[in-house]
């Protein structure tokens, strides 16, 4: 994991939008830049939390390590996303660790400098108190979702967010690549990996993506946004009609 200060770039991320320009430079004097290549750890679980970490570029996962030792991918951050923030409060240990799922860049606070900041700045900790509450609001969205959609709906929904949270790019022919497993997305959406595996395979085979080692092409991203709204055009709702048939609710 290189590190470069030199290169850091607070312009473009939405946390630092209107911030006074004495904050920003107060941050910037603190700030350190992680560089890592896929797969490359950036702190694990139980590491003690003495930073606060927003994403430059690229995407990372959040993982936890299970006492049988399965690994769960819990969550994803890409360019914007602030997280370890329980660091503020103090060095607790990390309940999950986080690692690049592609070429990211990732810039650091100590937590400890940072505190000090928010102390001279309160309007700083005003803007933390408004990203936790989103953050908590997100997570309650989430709750919902899995517990009142059905498979088709969640997975839907989580092609647009993993679209979203990794800057995926048109490719030459206009599709729209991502980088994920069907293991990652089943364990986003809650379900086996057999009903998700079957439910990209309907998908599929009417066009709307198309899967190939460690990424899925989407096709059809309108098709795919009507999804998970719960509201598919007809050709979706045949695709809805081929799942549950296939005990995929």
């Amino acid at each position: 994991m290189k590190q470069d200060t030199q290169r850091i770039r607070f312009g473009g991320l939405p946390f630092f939008e209107n911030m006074a320009p004495e904050v920003v430079a107060a941050l910037h004097h603190i700030a350190k830049l992680y560089e890592l290549d896929p797969g490359q750890v950036l702190f694990n679980q139980g590491d003690p939390a003495h930073s606060v970490f927003i994403v430059q570029s690229g995407g990372l996962q959040l993982v936890e390590h299970t006492p049988d030792g399965k690994a769960v991918n819990l969550k994803l951050y890409g360019r914007g996303d602030f997280f370890g923030m329980l660091a503020i409060s103090g060095e607790f240990p990390h309940p999950a660790g986080v690692v690049a799922a592609q070429d990211s860049e990732v810039i650091g606070f100590r937590a400890s400098e940072l505190r000090r900041i928010v102390q001279r700045y309160p309007s700083l900790g005003l803007l933390f108190i408004d990203m936790l509450v989103d953050h908590t609001h997100h997570a309650h969205e989430r709750i919902r979702h899995l517990a009142t959609e059905r498979v088709g709906q969640r997975v839907a929904r989580a092609l647009l967010h993993f679209h979203n949270k990794f800057e995926a790019g048109a490719t030459s022919d206009g599709t729209i690549r991502i980088n994920l497993t069907q293991q990652d997305l089943a364990e986003f959406v809650g379900s086996a990996v057999e009903t998700v595996n079957r439910t990209l395979r309907i998908w599929e085979d009417r066009n709307v993506l198309k899967r190939s080692r460690m990424h899925i092409e989407l096709l059809d991203l309108d098709a795919i946004r009507q999804a998970a709204e719960g509201e598919p055009a007809d050709g979706m709702a045949r695709l809805f009609d081929g799942m549950l048939k296939h005990g995929a609710a």
